[in-house]
């Protein structure tokens, strides 16, 4: 019966035969195919062959609801930059980040804290979100900036605050 017909079968028309029934096969087809010659192994690509088919289905899914979305006008996601918005400090000053390196800089040995480089950052870009500063304050502080800018930046308890010092 159904044994003897797949033995026949050359590799390809096995997938044909595995991709056309590929919502119909049950735990008792694998136990079927795993006890056949090469089982196994007909069997683990045919759990691959479904793995990639169903992604494939995913991606053609997700790109027919996008071609749908612009089609019907939907507008495109917003961009990151829209406008392309510049560095906080415009073309001549710096930034957000140069800024803070500036703040540690010259704070010199006495050091300077994430809330005293805030204040600073607010009053020299006030149109800017706040928040977003301090979380950018938190990333660089003290690591990252270290890091990237390849300057040493040490911390000191002074009571509850955390300096940050240069040096």
């Amino acid at each position: 019966g159904t044994e003897t017909e797949l033995k026949a079968m050359t590799d390809d028309q096995c997938k044909m035969e595995l991709v056309e029934n590929l919502g119909i096969l049950t735990p008792e087809d694998q136990k079927t195919v795993e006890a056949m010659e090469n089982g196994p192994a007909i069997w683990s690509k045919f759990v691959s062959l479904r793995e990639d088919l169903s992604k494939a289905q995913i991606e053609t899914d997700k790109k027919a609801v996008k071609a749908a979305g612009k089609a019907a006008g939907a507008p495109d996601k917003p961009k990151r930059n829209p406008g392309g918005i510049k560095k906080a400090g415009g073309p001549d000053g710096p930034g957000v980040i140069g800024s803070i390196q500036e703040f540690i800089t010259g704070a010199g040995k006495k050091g300077i804290t994430k809330d005293e480089i805030l204040e600073k950052l607010v009053a020299r870009f006030p149109d800017r979100d706040k928040t977003a500063m301090s979380k950018t304050i938190q990333a660089q502080l003290p690591n990252r900036m270290a890091k990237e800018k390849g300057i040493n930046i040490s911390t000191k308890k002074d009571g509850n605050k955390v300096l940050f010092i240069v040096g």
